[in-house]
């Protein structure tokens, strides 16, 4: 079977991929009395002298809100909120089996930055944490450091720090392989950073030359391989296939 037909066959059957579940014995009035009221009024009256204690007393400490506006799915595009609410539950999925954290899928049904803003912002005292999905660029960003500038909880946009984790990792794995610091490939990564926005120098365009960085550019960033081919280009039709060996007469 298609694993397209199987993930919609999946969901004709169990219809939610997450759900809640009790954490506390409730088999009896005694029990329904200690997690209802009246005993609940002791944990509130604590959090009430102690905000903090919510992240103690109740689920909240380890529960994430994942929202998205539906404006930027996967590679879907903006196919909105409701049709976006099967990633939000699937990425809920992953952090319950792979992090042991519950996670509450939120679609938005609205593109206004300023009102997505507010709206996440006054859920806080719901969630430990807020996972940003999908939201479409340039608006995320801004989202982002508004709420980071606002908000006393985490604040993740999985499209920028969730890529940028597995970018490091790779390249923490890739230089244990082949032997090299990562004081030198922060260096690279500097000049191929400053080539993207086009002001890279000759000289440290001809470092990464010399070290072999620019061998396959097939699957650089555009900028970059435009960059790459423009340089080579206009280096040969200055300097002529010699470029080289008048350099090196240069240095004698």
């Amino acid at each position: 079977m298609d694993i397209r037909d199987e993930a919609m066959q999946l969901r004709n059957e169990k219809h939610q991929m997450i759900k809640t579940g009790l954490n506390a014995k409730m088999e009896n009035s005694h029990d329904l009395a200690v997690v209802y009221t009246p005993g609940v009024a002791t944990p509130c009256l604590a959090i009430k002298e102690e905000e903090d204690k919510s992240l103690e007393l109740t689920w909240r400490g380890n529960v994430v809100a994942v929202i998205s506006d539906g404006t930027r799915v996967l590679g879907l595009g903006d196919i909105g909120p409701a049709a976006a609410m099967p990633v939000m539950e699937g990425k809920s999925a992953l952090y319950k089996r792979f992090g042991n954290i519950d996670a509450i899928p939120i679609v938005l049904n609205t593109k206004d930055k300023d009102e997505i803003v507010r709206t996440i912002r006054i859920l806080e005292k719901s969630f430990a944490g807020i996972n940003l999905e999908d939201f479409s660029s340039p608006k995320c960003y801004d989202i982002e450091d508004e709420l980071k500038a606002t908000m006393n909880i985490p604040v993740f946009h999985d499209d920028q720090h969730g890529t940028a984790i597995v970018v490091l990792a790779g390249i923490i794995n890739a230089l244990k392989v082949v032997g090299k610091k990562k004081e030198e490939a922060l260096q690279m990564g500097k000049i191929f950073m400053k080539m993207i926005k086009g002001d890279a120098s000759e000289e440290e365009i001809d470092s990464l030359e010399e070290a072999s960085a620019l061998r396959d550019i097939a699957h650089m960033p555009a900028r970059v391989k435009c960059a790459v081919l423009g340089w080579r280009t206009l280096k040969e039709a200055l300097l002529g296939e010699d470029a080289d060996d008048d350099d090196d007469e240069d240095d004698e």
